[in-house]
């Protein structure tokens, strides 16, 4: 015998929302082959084992369903059903205003007769998801593009540099593109369609490609775990995942259940529209509420803090209040000792990998003093310290372009890079910061060697000929 795990069988459905002809073939095709349709759903199609048979199927859509309850009939749907059983059309399953149909008659009268009837009725039942799709290509999509764009604008070395965001923008750009062609393609059908029942009263098939509707869950599917699995590797990015998931199922459990006992005790449809108004309501307002209160108390708590796993915690006061401060001890390819001399040790040696793509790597390098050293009354003459930033340009045809950027950059704040000698250096060319408008010299140079960058920033002290041969020895290789 046959236990039910082999008598079930699921499969995507890739077939585009308006696409009903296509899958009314396609049902006619399993169950020839032994595969009934159970249940339908945005991604899933699942079957039961029946006898392989010659079926004709229909999928009619019938925008009279309770609020509530969108996959559970109401009195309109019942009746809608006996009528449709009365020439032989049995009720398969239903989800929304979605219903699907057998009948063993293969040349059984069609539940839909006029063609221009069933075009303004499909029109009409779909317009909620053409609408929310629309929205998602025409704002949230975009909206999430401008934003990696900006991000490009605003420091283009970085955002070359962080494989993530090169692979965000790619993923948001083709969604787009996913999206529009489906909404397309539904658009240009339904001014067909509506043309040709007009003019000769005929309904248009759908069509569909199925390879495009997979492409689209698969690239869904990749572009949320982009966006969580990242998350889950940090502490804070966990909380948050929690956080959010339970702001979310919150309010859609307490609507579901509330749904369920407005549909038990039979409430008059004045009061169920009052009831989905007042749910509605609170489905939005409870999120937020939620959230807010949830992360306000997080942050106190120190829920979201994210404790470096190399460093050393140590503790300062700022205006009478304690603070934590950490000291890392990542390896370096300059320290200050290399330069000058200093009997002070506890520095904070931290490597800060920015990214590292197949177009650009970005390593920011600090020697720094604990913030209350730093600050102290007894730092004078203040102790050196070393920021450095290293970027390798790896693709030849976006070295000028990165350069560019880097002697342009937005937080110079009033300052700008004035061209060198690069000699002491031992550097291909080399830039020194000034004000822009007094010509003063800061200790922040630019310097080049092929095609690596490097932004030098010593505080504390000012570099000789010595150091900066120094200097251009251990980070120009």
């Amino acid at each position: 015998m046959r236990t039910d795990r082999w008598n079930k069988k699921r499969e995507l459905n890739l077939y585009a929302f308006y696409d009903h002809t296509g899958l009314e073939r396609h049902l006619e095709k399993m169950a020839a082959n032994g595969w009934m349709l159970e249940s339908v759903g945005t991604y899933a199609l699942r079957y039961r084992r029946c006898e392989p048979k010659k079926l004709r199927f229909a999928v009619v859509y019938y925008p009279k369903t309770d609020s509530f309850c969108p996959d559970e009939p109401n009195h309109e749907n019942l009746t809608f059903w006996d009528y449709c059983a009365g020439a032989g059309w049995q009720i398969v399953t239903q989800r929304d205003d979605t219903h699907i149909f057998y009948n063993e008659d293969l040349d059984a009268v069609p539940i839909e007769t006029e063609a221009v009837v069933q075009v303004e009725t499909m029109e009409r039942a779909k317009k909620g998801y053409v609408l929310s799709n629309t929205i998602t290509v025409a704002c949230m999509l975009p909206t999430m593009l401008y934003l990696q764009v900006s991000q490009l604008r605003r420091d283009p070395v970085a955002f070359l540099a962080d494989g993530y965001d090169l692979t965000m923008m790619l993923m948001i750009f083709v969604m787009i593109l996913l999206f529009g062609v489906e909404l397309l393609g539904y658009r240009l059908w339904l001014r067909k369609a509506k043309r040709n029942a007009r003019e000769l009263g005929i309904f248009t098939p759908t069509h569909s490609s199925r390879w495009l509707s997979f492409l689209r869950s698969i690239w869904i599917f990749v572009f949320w775990a982009l966006m969580v699995i990242p998350l889950l590797f940090r502490s804070a990015g966990l909380c948050i995942v929690l956080v959010s998931t339970g702001v979310v199922l919150v309010p859609v459990g307490g609507a579901v259940l509330v749904g369920k006992q407005v549909r038990k005790r039979s409430v008059p449809p004045k009061k169920r529209r009052l009831i989905l108004a007042l749910t509605v309501l609170c489905s939005v307002l409870l999120p937020v509420m939620l959230m807010i209160g949830v992360m306000t108390y997080g942050i106190s708590s120190g829920w979201f803090d994210d404790v470096p796993k190399n460093a050393e915690e140590y503790t300062y006061t700022v205006g009478g209040s304690p603070q934590v401060g950490y000291l890392y001890h990542d390896t370096l390819p300059l320290y200050v000792q290399g330069l000058t001399d200093t009997d002070y040790a506890r520095y904070s040696c931290e490597a800060l990998e920015r990214g590292d793509s197949v177009f650009v790597r970005q390593v920011e390098y600090r020697q720094e003093l604990p913030y209350d050293v730093r600050w102290s009354d007894e730092n004078d003459p203040p102790l050196p310290e070393l920021f450095y930033t290293v970027i390798d340009v790896k693709l030849a045809p976006l070295f000028d372009f990165c350069l560019q950027s880097t002697l342009h950059a937005e937080d110079l704040y009033g300052s700008e890079y004035r061209e060198t000698d690069p000699a002491p250096w031992g550097a291909d060319r080399a830039w020194r910061e000034c004000d822009a408008h007094s010509g003063e010299k800061y200790d922040t140079w630019l310097l080049i060697y092929g095609q690596r960058i490097v932004e030098f920033h010593p505080r504390g002290f000012s570099p000789d000929a010595a150091q900066m041969a120094v200097i251009g020895e251990k980070l120009g290789k």
